[in-house]
């Protein structure tokens, strides 16, 4: 019910004025009943150009004194929220004695219709260090994953590499309704979220990892949010693409997410044999920092060779099966706790072939190469994060982090050339690593212009790396005896 004033207005035409008088009104509501609830009754004489005497009352009558009263020139006016006015006159028939006796009725004041509108969300906006995109407006008919949206997005950009950058400045996380599940993940939310379930595409910037540093340090960072439409919050969502064709070609990616209870959970397989295997990206982003440091020292197996706007499934054969989990689970008002685990298992193969015209002190010569490759990511990781903030001003933020690696390469070459006979080389590596780390950190923020910030920090590695060569012209190459025909 909308909200006005009734007014119950009271006023004498005569000019007959009473040295001390009582002004007593009775009000009524429509059933002709006495109003209960709150009204406020206001005096005025002189036609309302001033204001006698004011009261409140919640039992139906009100009573007012009032000294020197223009009879006939004076209005009692009453007022309460919701209700229509209903105008009275003090007139000399009012006076019994020395006392005026008044009676009003409060009406509702009737419901009235609006003309319909309609409010258009614009495509982007601003507030503060947050840029707001409407997905609805960016959108395409095959926009159906994250990557194809943000492509659209004004000042978004991904480069060659397919990081994702705002404004120049790379994404650190990549969050759904403000909660972490799989946000720091960027490769594996840009290939894998659907796009049918946004609302929008909120752009953080000036953020910091740490909220107890904000206003001190490291502000730079920028984050995304993704705001879901309002029917996927109170459930489950994700997507699911299967297909299956000859030649033992299949995929299968199903995603999951759920926000609803007080468990977060995130989901997402990709299974396939269509060519689209292990990127650098997602090796990285489950091997972790710590462990992707031992790559420093270790040999590196040459990579599947990609050619530019050509299709990967025409030459690379593979199977693989990236599986990730991530859990949020809420252990106190001021204690909560993740849980990862994922798993990296591919067999890329693929044969290539090469014909090249060289210059030796004899003239042109051709050289013939053919290889043959064989690389196996195997990869498992498994972490757990534990958020302990027993005041506004305190934090103790524990890490654990395990993986393990036992990928394996393989590297068959035959080359020639025009005028000799054709040489063969083989390489294999073979990792077998474990890495566990282990982090706490504690932070408290003394005021505005200080935090103390203490870490402790616990590694353990074990692992060997296995490198077998044989090639039949190493003994030339190495100046071996002639017994050596082959070397391995």
């Amino acid at each position: 019910m909308k909200l006005a004033v009734a007014l119950l207005v009271l006023s004498v035409m005569v000019g007959e004025v009473f040295g001390q008088v009582r002004v007593v009104v009775s009000v009524t509501d429509s059933t002709r009943r006495p109003f209960m609830e709150t009204f406020s009754g206001r005096l005025y004489h002189k036609n309302l150009q001033a204001m006698v005497s004011f009261g409140t009352s919640k039992t139906g009558v009100l009573s007012l004194k009032v000294a020197d009263l223009d009879i006939d020139s004076s209005k009692l006016c009453i007022s309460a929220d919701g209700y229509l006015a209903d105008t009275v006159l003090l007139l000399q028939r009012h006076v019994l004695g020395d006392s005026l006796h008044l009676s009003a009725q409060l009406l509702p004041i009737p419901p009235s219709t609006l003309p319909s509108a309609t409010v258009t969300a614009p495509a982007v906006w601003k507030r503060g260090d947050t840029t707001f995109y409407n997905v609805e407006k960016h959108l395409g008919p095959g926009d159906t994953k994250l990557k194809d949206l943000v492509k659209k997005l004004p000042d978004f950009r991904l480069d060659q590499n397919g990081v994702l950058h705002f404004k120049n400045k790379p994404v650190e996380k990549i969050m759904i309704e403000g909660e972490e599940v799989f946000a720091d993940k960027l490769e594996l939310m840009l290939n894998s979220f659907p796009t049918h379930v946004l609302d929008q595409v909120q752009a953080l910037e000036n953020q910091n990892d740490n909220r107890l540093l904000t206003g001190l340090k490291d502000e730079e960072k920028v984050f995304v949010n993704l705001k879901l439409k309002k029917k996927y919050l109170a459930t489950a969502f994700g997507d699911l693409a299967v297909g299956a064709d000859t030649k033992a070609r299949y995929i299968l990616n199903p995603v999951l997410f759920t926000l609803a209870g007080k468990v977060k959970i995130g989901a997402i397989v990709n299974a396939n044999t269509v060519g689209t295997g292990t990127t650098a990206e997602a090796y990285d982003e489950v091997k972790g920092k710590t462990a992707r440091e031992y790559d420093n020292w270790t040999i590196q197996s040459a990579h599947i060779g990609s050619i530019a706007n050509f299709e990967s499934r025409r030459y690379i054969q593979n199977r693989l099966f990236d599986g990730r989990v991530n859990v949020l689970l809420p252990m106190s008002s001021k204690t909560k706790a993740k849980v990862e685990a994922y798993s990296i298992i591919d067999n890329l193969r693929q044969s290539a072939n090469a014909v090249s015209t060289l210059l030796d002190s004899n003239g042109f010569i051709t050289r013939s190469d053919s290889n043959r490759f064989l690389f196996s990511p195997t990869l498992y990781a498994i972490s757990a994060t534990v958020l302990h903030m027993p005041t506004p001003q305190k934090q103790f933020d524990f890490r654990l982090h395990y993986t393990t690696d036992r990928s394996r390469f393989r590297q068959d070459n035959v080359f020639s050339f025009s005028n000799r006979i054709g040489e063969e080389s083989q390489a294999s590596i073979r990792n077998k690593f474990g890495t566990l780390s282990a982090s706490a950190t504690h932070t408290h923020r003394v005021d505005k212009a200080t935090a103390l910030v203490t870490t402790v920090k616990a590694l353990h590695s074990k692992g060997n790396q296995t490198i077998h060569t044989a090639a039949d012209n190493l003994p030339a190459i190495f100046d071996l005896p002639t017994k050596y025909t082959r070397h391995q």
